[in-house]
Order: C-alpha cells, then structure tokens, then sequence
C-alpha cells in the first residue's frame, strides 16, 4: 500500500505538491480561520513537506516488502530465525504509522483541520 501511494504521488507529483500548498496556507478554511501555528503558501515548504511524505512512504513500503520476503523466506525455519525476519516489517510498519497517523492525522488533520 505504501509503494502505491508512493508511486501514485510521484506520478501526480504537480498535484500532490499543490495539493499540500492548499492545505498548508488554509485557503478556504471556513471553519478554522486563525490557527495557533501557521498557515503557508510558500511553494518551498510544501515541495520540502511533499519529499518527507514521499520519502516515508517509499521507506515504509520497501522495508515492508523487505521484511515480507524475509518471514516468507524463513516461514519453515527455527521460529528463531522467522522472529528475527520480522524486524524490517516491524520497522516499515512504524513508518506508515508515523506517515498516515502522525503527518496526516495528527498535522494535516488537527493542525490544519482537514
């Protein structure tokens, strides 16, 4: 799933990056006029924000994909080894997390109020 999105972005990347310049400035923010952050325009900001986001979604799916093929590799091994395969998935799952939970729950819905 991380590697679409990835993907989807990069292929969009005009979109995704003025999709995050309309969120980050607030513009038609009906509700939430005034913010105790910020709201941005700056087109800089949002290419930065957009090459974090890509970068997160890139590395959460390719340590998952990693780890994916590491447990199927080690699935008729000592439980050992199939645990210690784990490790990458683990990592790119915290990745996502971080990503969908943190940047887009936590910033882009709450800070910005999306």
């Amino acid at each position: 799933m991380a590697l679409i999105y990835v993907m989807q972005n990069l292929a969009n990347i005009d979109a995704a990056h003025q999709a995050l310049v309309y969120v980050m400035s607030g513009t038609d923010q009906a509700v939430y006029q005034n913010t105790f952050a910020f709201y941005s325009d700056n087109a800089l900001l949002a290419w930065s924000a957009l090459i974090v986001i890509c970068s997160c979604e890139l590395a959460a799916g390719g340590l998952m994909l990693k780890g994916a093929l590491d447990m199927w590799k080690n699935r008729s091994g000592a439980s050992s080894d199939f645990s210690a395969s784990m490790k990458l998935a683990q990592i790119g799952a915290s990745i996502g997390v971080f990503v969908w939970l943190g940047l887009f729950g936590v910033l882009g819905a709450a800070l910005f109020q999306v």
